[in-house]
């Protein structure tokens, strides 16, 4: 759907109202399928902020029609995306909200490159968008790819979903995570056989040390591989060292009574673990958090220092958790005070096994865990974080173009 550049400008004078006025703004979200949007959607509006949602299907010309509707109906302040899921591979809704200069903010909490890989144009709409990264790590690497301003926003919890409640204590210890079977399958179909052979090549090297930079693997890829395949390469051989990774975690674990909450590809990979099926994101899962006495993370290979949502949702839930030592643990945590963290395999049983068996200390660290938690690391601080930082920028904006008028 390509709009005639008169309708672009009719529609440009209708959409050139100052963004980020007063105190509460209009978020036009486009909202896909995804883990993180009703985290988005509740939140915004308890800080007092309007969210208007335009569903994303699998045609763009609706995403276009709902979009062109939101901003004519609804005057919003900023469009929304997470991991620019409502954009096309085309770039047309990019190239619409860069030639209307309409303020965008994206979330990415997963790896942008496998999202802009399959984008025709790359960083969609990279002047007018504010890219938020919850692995900072990436940063200069989103900067090369055309973005203006990034910043750093890690993952946060809900206490509406994850709250401490009295629990019994009936699990030793819990695993909840992706065996990475169906993500290996996926990129599988995409590549030839010289790709998986790259890919296997890839993880490797991320095996062995999972700090190495993703400009260095992409290099192993494009000395090797046709444009086109090169990123999904990359994207196998980092779902495959997560598994691997995972993996031998886990099968290390269940020597101390591990059970296993995701997907069934667990039972395949590791026959006879105690495997308890899938567990759905919110009040299910904080009942398992709490009822653990260790619950085990083990961060997929595609964040070199980030966390993901366990360490602050198991806290916040009143769950222990023992983490691998991520460097953005000890960012937003005392290390040895409110976060354990191994760095291997013998580590990590080791603080298992006294954990398990020093009830006192343990309550120590979740209480400590849960106060942090509660008082820096909820999606409430994290969305305060952007509104302001879109507010600095396009306030800014708009008072740099009235003194020009």
């Amino acid at each position: 759907m390509i709009l005639p550049a008169s309708a672009v400008s009719t529609i440009k004078r209708n959409v050139s109202y100052p963004k980020f006025k007063g105190e509460t703004h209009t978020f036009l979200l486009l909202e896909g399928r995804y883990f993180l949007y009703p985290e988005l959607i509740g939140n915004l509006e308890a800080l007092g902020h309007r969210v208007v949602r335009v569903p994303v299907g699998e045609s763009t010309t609706s995403v276009m029609q709902g979009l062109l509707w939101g901003l004519v109906q609804h005057k919003p302040d900023c469009v929304l995306a997470v991991n620019h899921i409502g954009f096309d591979a085309d770039g047309q809704v990019g190239d619409l909200l860069e030639a209307l200069d309409f303020p965008v903010a994206v979330w990415y909490v997963d790896s942008p490159h496998f999202v802009i890989s399959q984008s025709k144009k790359g960083l969609p709409a990279p002047g007018v968008s504010s890219i938020f990264l919850w692995e900072k790590a990436l940063i200069k690497t989103m900067e090369k790819h055309g973005a203006q301003d990034v910043q750093y926003l890690p993952l946060a919890t809900d206490p509406h979903l994850f709250s401490a409640k009295p629990a019994v204590l009936h699990r030793e210890c819990t695993f909840v995570g992706d065996s990475m079977e169906y993500a290996l399958r996926t990129w599988d179909k995409k590549l030839s056989k010289r790709g998986k052979k790259v890919a296997q090549e890839i993880a490797t090297m991320l095996g062995a040390d999972r700090q190495i930079p993703l400009s260095t693997l992409l290099e192993v890829a494009k000395a090797k591989l046709p444009k086109k395949v090169q990123w999904e390469a990359v994207a196998k051989g980092t779902w495959l060292a997560t598994a691997e990774y995972r993996g031998a975690l886990v099968k290390a674990a269940s020597e101390r009574k591990l059970q296993i909450f995701g997907d069934p590809g667990w039972r395949r990979l590791l026959p006879g673990v105690d495997y308890q099926g899938a567990v759905k994101y919110g009040p299910m899962l904080a009942d398992i958090y709490r009822s653990s006495k260790i619950n085990l993370n083990a961060t997929s290979l595609q964040m070199p220092t980030a966390v993901n949502q366990r360490v602050f949702d198991a806290p916040a839930a009143g769950g222990f958790v023992l983490s691998d030592a991520q460097s953005a643990v000890e960012e937003h945590f005392i290390i040895g005070e409110e976060a354990i963290v191994y760095h291997d395999a013998a580590e990590m049983l080791e603080l298992i096994d006294y954990y398990r068996s020093h009830e006192t200390q343990r309550s120590k660290v979740i209480e400590r865990a849960q106060q942090r938690v509660l008082a820096e690391h909820t999606y409430v601080h994290r969305l305060k974080t952007m509104v302001n930082h879109l507010r600095r920028r396009h306030q800014a904006g708009h008072e740099i173009q009235q003194r020009a008028v």
